[in-house]
């Protein structure tokens, strides 16, 4: 990367760490998307909820960190407490979602619902719960983030934060273009909407005036759209 910035090859970063580069940056509106996920446990659930993130979710600059905050938010928008020994952070796959799911047995009070900022994470602790004989969600809720393939196909299937990924390389390329025609600009960074997918492992809000009922593609939702799919096909 050092090497492409230093001849004057223009760069785009999607969804990463820029390393305090200067370049211009997409990503996910990952703070806010990881909100409107914990809002809706929130508003769902007795609470308290646990958290399971990544690794760098405590590192500045980094997709998890918004993450992070984006579930402190919610829990100070809704005056709600955050206990910080609820708070996880794994490796990124089934692995570490799986070991951060085997701590969350052993926490009292068990939450009611956590909210994890990868599916694969999700998909883990989820693993863990079933194995423990507790029912999702039931007895607790849980939310993933990336509408991976997987999170469909899971039972119950995994309510998640979608990223608008078609969106997200139409605007790198545009930035791109932009940066080839005028490259002495100063950086840019955009953030695209993200939207909750609501499936099996949480519960419907008790009303449902904001949440389309109709089953859609990711790519074909409006940004911020909250979308509840069809629970009997999962």
């Amino acid at each position: 990367m050092d090497g492409l910035l230093a001849i004057g090859l223009p760069v785009i970063f999607v969804d990463s760490l820029t390393m305090g580069k200067s370049v211009d940056v997409v990503q996910a509106a990952n703070r806010e998307g990881m909100k409107e996920a914990t809002l809706h446990l929130l508003r769902t659930t007795v609470g308290p909820l646990a958290f399971v993130g990544s690794r760098v979710s405590p590192q500045e600059g980094t997709p998890h960190r918004e993450r992070l905050e984006g579930f402190r938010d919610a829990h100070r928008e809704l005056a709600r407490e955050l206990r910080e020994d609820y708070l996880f952070f794994e490796w990124v796959d089934l692995l570490g979602g799986g070991k951060a799911g085997r701590k969350i047995l052993d926490l009292d009070p068990r939450p009611t619902g956590v909210v994890c900022s990868d599916d694969d994470l999700a998909h883990g602790v989820l693993d863990v719960l079933q194995a423990a004989g507790i029912e999702v969600p039931a007895e607790v809720s849980l939310v993933g983030f990336g509408n991976a393939v997987h999170s469909r196909g899971v039972v119950p299937s995994l309510t998640t934060v979608a990223m608008d990924i078609a969106t997200m390389g139409k605007r790198a390329v545009e930035l791109l273009e932009q940066r080839i025609k005028q490259p002495g600009t100063a950086p840019v960074a955009v953030a695209v909407p993200t939207n909750l997918i609501l499936r099996q492992s949480t519960p419907l809000p008790t009303t449902l005036s904001h949440v389309r009922l109709t089953p859609a593609s990711p790519a074909s939702r409006p940004a911020g759209d909250c979308s509840a799919e069809n629970r009997r096909n999962p």
